[in-house]
């Protein structure tokens, strides 16, 4: 769950780097992490439901600090730790300030921390994965910090990917979801992580453009696009039978830009999202899965 310190942070980036993030450990590994709703929530307790959430400032000016509340379970054989829930505290004011970025690629300034990196190596916590001495890998006990250039900086590893399988794994073992809140960890149902269209891209002479998540399960999904000139620009959605759910018409300026498309109550089902462009149209399709 996201916090309203989270929501409610001024760079637009922030929220879908944190969903981009989840869903790389989401479909790395088939863990039932879903970012929920934006509300004031009980922070650093053991409830069930994971938070992230910004604080002022942490001790000995850490950058993050990761609670998790696990439930010990014990076989015949041997033992394992299963979570109840982790509750992530980011810091504000860090010694170093955060670069953020939504995808994680782009270049990392020097003397920035790299947001993306960091959420990522804490939710890699949350699969129960422990710091490694490798400077080169995502659960590294250090921080990430620039220059980096963005096809360097650090992403799950195939490492990290079997270590939270290993996890997943073992969480399907009878008699582990006895614990009081239900298990986190849950590799059951596995069919709406359909990875392989996290994002769909589109690419034009003179324009191109991402959109994510893909399935989307909130009222919302981000676009990211270039233009190589300025240009007035519109977006529309319609559900499968075309009826309008959201229209925008706007004037940008050459260059990068993300847009988080929100609109009302939906159902579950098929879009599709028109992008016009100097009498160019670009359809994508998208499924809402709730």
């Amino acid at each position: 769950m996201l916090d309203t310190s989270i929501t409610h942070y001024p760079d637009p980036s922030l929220v879908p780097a944190i969903k981009k993030a989840v869903a790389n450990w989401r479909c790395a590994t088939k863990v039932n992490f879903i970012v929920g709703d934006s509300i004031a929530l009980a922070k650093d307790t053991a409830d069930g439901v994971s938070v992230i959430y910004f604080v002022s400032s942490l001790a000995n000016n850490a950058l993050i600090s990761t609670s998790s509340h696990i439930f010990f379970y014990t076989n015949s054989i041997d033992s394992v730790y299963i979570s109840h829930d982790i509750d992530i505290a980011v810091s504000l004011n860090p010694p170093d300030p955060w670069f953020i970025d939504s995808l994680g690629i782009d270049n990392l300034p020097a003397g920035r921390n790299d947001f993306f990196s960091t959420i990522e190596h804490e939710i890699g916590h949350a699969s129960l994965l422990r710091h490694v001495n490798d400077s080169t890998a995502l659960m590294y006990y250090g921080s990430f910090l620039g220059p980096v250039p963005g096809s360097q900086r650090i992403d799950i590893s195939t490492d990290d990917e079997n270590g939270g399988l290993s996890v997943v794994n073992r969480s399907s073992e009878p008699g582990i979801y006895a614990a009081s809140y239900g298990p986190m960890i849950k590799a059951t149902d596995t069919s709406k992580y359909l990875c392989t269209s996290w994002i769909i891209e589109n690419k034009h002479s003179d324009f191109s453009m991402k959109v994510y998540p893909n399935p989307f399960s909130e009222n919302q999904f981000t676009i990211e696009y270039e233009l190589n000139e300025n240009s007035g620009i519109s977006f529309t959605l319609f559900d499968i039978v075309g009826k309008l759910i959201y229209i925008a018409n706007e004037q940008q300026t050459a260059g990068k830009h993300v847009k988080i498309i929100t609109f009302g109550n939906t159902t579950a089902g098929i879009y599709f999202l028109r992008a016009d462009i100097k009498g160019v149209a670009h359809s994508f399709k998208l499924v809402k899965i709730y």
